[in-house]
């Protein structure tokens, strides 16, 4: 395998080294005892240095052409990737076992409570065309991020993330809400105090510069690749 490897990578070679140099490089490669991979990269890294050092110019320009067109590209398909939002509330358990805790946000969680919330939102407009119910709550289920409490802190977060950001803030309110009279009906288990109500929160996904970083610099990639490729 690290053999027929090192045959590819001097393939990687001008062709006028390969010419000169590349019978000579094989029958070297045949009487090494146990190449390593290494050897591989050694072997890889020198094609590309001595590409680079013939052929610098070609390889740039690929690069900045193929690079240009990856930032465009991924520029117009983050255009098309709907924000989302996650907005979230910090809630205190004082004396709050883990035990009612589990059962209070389950309790919130109920299939009855989401069907409400999705009802009261009217949430999922679109997938609601076309999924029946249940899907749609398994989704909104998902979407659902209740953190345990963190050590003595007894504190913990919920939030909800979705594709308008006023939206997520009312539901999380919401949740917190359902929460807090959960609470309040159960007497004796402790108290859930609001530290933090939810924001309208700012988008977090799609993360546009990222995304156009990682088109251009994957179009340079591919643009060395080429040019080393068609120099080969």
């Amino acid at each position: 395998m690290i053999r027929r490897t090192l045959g590819w990578a001097a393939r990687l070679y001008p062709r006028a080294w390969r010419e000169r140099y590349g019978e000579e490089f094989l029958a070297t490669v045949e009487d090494m005892p146990a190449p390593g991979w290494a050897a591989v990269w050694d072997a890889g890294k020198g094609a590309i240095a001595m590409q680079l050092h013939h052929h610098g110019r070609v390889f740039l320009r690929r690069a900045a052409i193929l690079g240009a067109a990856g930032f465009v590209l991924a520029g117009l398909i983050s255009l098309q990737i709907p924000d989302e939002y996650y907005s979230r509330a910090l809630v205190g358990a004082a004396n709050v076992e883990s035990k009612v805790l589990l059962r209070s946000v389950e309790n919130v969680l109920s299939r009855q409570r989401l069907v409400e919330l999705v009802d009261k939102h009217e949430l999922y407009a679109e997938l609601r065309t076309r999924l029946p119910l249940e899907d749609i709550l398994e989704t909104m289920r998902k979407s659902i991020k209740v953190s345990a409490p963190n050590g003595s802190a007894r504190a913990f977060e919920i939030g909800f993330l979705y594709e308008d950001g006023p939206l997520a803030q009312r539901v999380a309110n919401d949740l917190v809400s359902a929460l807090l009279q959960e609470n309040r009906a159960s007497n004796g288990a402790g108290l859930f105090t609001v530290l933090d109500a939810a924001p309208n929160p700012a988008p977090i996904y799609p993360n546009r510069p990222v995304f156009a970083l990682s088109g251009l610099l994957g179009g340079a990639l591919l643009g060395a690749i080429w040019a080393l490729l068609r120099r080969a």
